[in-house]
């Protein structure tokens, strides 16, 4: 054991791998979700940036006679710097409107209690204030340094374009948001599928039709409780445990290795009743089960699973003795004996009359809901001044992965956001390259050139931004998908389709996007593009 100190102002957030600690965070949900909040902020200053370029060919002849008038590089750069920090001022209060309306919501979603603390609403204020004011600076910088940029002759003579060097720009800052979009999209599948896995996977023992019931501590009851359940005819089987799997807690104990006495395994402990190992459908694969035949089972006889067998060392197990001076009676087949998140361990399972703080019952396949209510009054009889509290063993799983779920579907909602941030720029954007092009598709199809061609040289080159992204997004998120998964002993493989899902997804948006507006300016009459050429 190793033991260290530990600062109270770090005991909340800094506590996972420590144990009975009491009430504490998660410092990694945190880095994460800000993580995702910020790429969100990202994409919509670079969707800023896009279209504050992009149509800044509308406020050239501005640029120019302010210039003309004698404005300095400076005090433009300061205008439309400020009119950028004084939009996302003006969006604010909104934003916050939306945020405590939404406040509910993400409660239910983050499984915890956003407070409002009322003696930092000034901080509050202040942070508010200084994140939209840095929102804007940041998403106003590039715009308000080109504008300042631009020459009086250029703007007279109209030879403001988007081409060269602006187009490349623009171009990768739409990558950026796809790349970012098609990340989200992938590591969603991918948690979900984790998700899904642990709720199908086979943990080795019965996961459906039984029913979980809290004893609590220094229950009286038990055995009068236990034969009224096993009276009941929808009940299988019935039997009490320390904790219900998969269990959360710990009993380890050093075993010495049967081949190398100077070698310790370390042995983890599961206490329980008889029958339980039959309610549970756990397989014994060498010697038998606990037997109330057995009057030396109760204090001096241990099952042991595969992985203890293996990782002690012993050849013939049923006869040995352990260190705890109890007789191995039989092997059982390796099970989960906790979640997902870890290893199936060495396990020595023993008995107990003592800590049986919980009871399974295993019922007939479709019977829960006539089950209950007899249930219910077999508790009465025992314990009639407090309620039965039980689960199934299905919703015990389900509450056990609740955390993968949850990141799922919050990385899904990011997804959404991320991807209408980036169509909405892309739907200005288009409206502003079409408009630009006027003069380029007239002439095209004054030559012939049909309006499928126009349409498609639009899509086209869109499909590239979007493969460009897609074949971006890839290691990167390989890098933080595979990292994630690392957390689980047992996990899903990452299959090609994770991307090709993503790609499909971001090219339809984009496409459909693209279209509506190339299809509008592909059909613009020649005579009226070059009337004045």
């Amino acid at each position: 054991m190793h033991y260290s100190i530990q600062n109270l102002s770090d005991v909340y957030l800094k506590s996972a791998d420590i144990a009975n600690t009491g009430m504490t965070g998660n410092l990694k949900n945190i880095r994460l979700f800000s993580t995702v909040a910020l790429l969100i902020v990202l994409i919509a200053a670079i969707n800023y940036i896009i279209l504050s370029v992009a149509v800044s060919t509308g406020r050239a002849k501005e640029i120019g006679i302010r210039k003309t008038a004698g404005a300095s590089i400076r005090r433009i750069r300061n205008q439309v710097l400020s009119e950028a920090i004084l939009l996302t001022m003006l969006v604010l209060p909104l934003a916050v409107l939306f945020m405590w309306l939404a406040k509910p919501y993400a409660e239910k979603l983050f499984q915890t209690s956003l407070q409002i603390i009322r003696t930092n609403v000034g901080i509050y204020i202040s942070v508010y204030i200084l994140l939209a004011m840095v929102i804007g600076f940041a998403s106003g910088l590039y715009a308000s340094s080109y504008l300042s940029r631009l020459k009086v002759l250029d703007v007279l003579k109209q030879k403001v374009s988007f081409g060269g060097r602006r187009k490349l720009f623009r171009s990768s800052l739409i990558v950026i948001q796809l790349l970012i979009f098609c990340s989200f999209v992938s590591g969603t599948l991918i948690i979900r599928s984790q998700y899904q896995y642990a709720l199908d996977k086979d943990p080795g023992h019965i996961n459906q039709d039984i029913l979980q019931i809290n004893l609590g501590r220094g229950f009286q009851g038990y055995d009068a409780f236990l034969n009224g359940i096993r009276t009941v005819p929808d009940v299988v089987m019935a039997a009490g445990t320390m904790d219900g799997l998969p269990m959360s807690g710990w009993m380890v104990s050093m075993q010495p290795h049967f081949q190398d006495e100077e070698v310790e395994v370390k042995v983890e402990g599961y206490a329980v009743d008889y029958q339980l190992l039959e309610t549970l459908g756990i397989p014994i694969l060498e010697g038998r089960s606990f037997s109330p035949d057995y009057g030396s089972d109760l204090k001096r006889a241990s099952l042991l699973n595969e992985t203890a067998v293996r990782e002690l060392g012993i050849e013939d197990p049923v006869g040995q003795m352990l260190a705890d001076s109890t007789t191995i009676i039989g092997v059982v087949k390796d099970f989960n004996l906790h979640s997902l998140h870890t290893r199936i361990p060495p396990l020595s399972i023993s008995m107990t009359d003592k800590y049986l703080h919980h009871m399974l019952v295993r019922y007939r396949p479709g019977t829960l809901e006539s089950l209950v209510p007899k249930l219910k009054s077999e508790w009465a009889k025992v314990e009639p001044d407090r309620p039965l509290s039980y689960s199934t063993i299905e919703e015990i799983f389900e509450s056990t992965y609740a955390s993968e779920k949850n990141l799922g579907t919050i990385l899904s909602v990011a997804a959404l956001f991320a991807l209408l941030i980036a169509a909405f720029g892309l739907f200005g954007l288009t409206l502003f390259v079409a408009l630009s092009r006027t003069h380029e598709i007239g002439i095209r199809k004054v030559f012939g050139s049909s309006e499928r061609a126009i349409v498609n040289s639009f899509l086209r080159t869109n499909i590239i931004l979007v493969l460009a992204a897609e074949l971006l997004s890839i290691p990167v998120s390989l890098y933080f998908i595979t990292k994630w998964l690392n957390n689980y002993p047992y996990r899903v493989e990452i299959g090609w389709w994770v991307f090709a899902i993503a790609f499909v997804i971001a090219a339809i948006v984009v496409l459909a996007t693209v279209s509506i507006h190339s299809r509008k300016a592909s059909r613009i009459n020649p005579v009226d593009a070059l009337r004045y050429e």
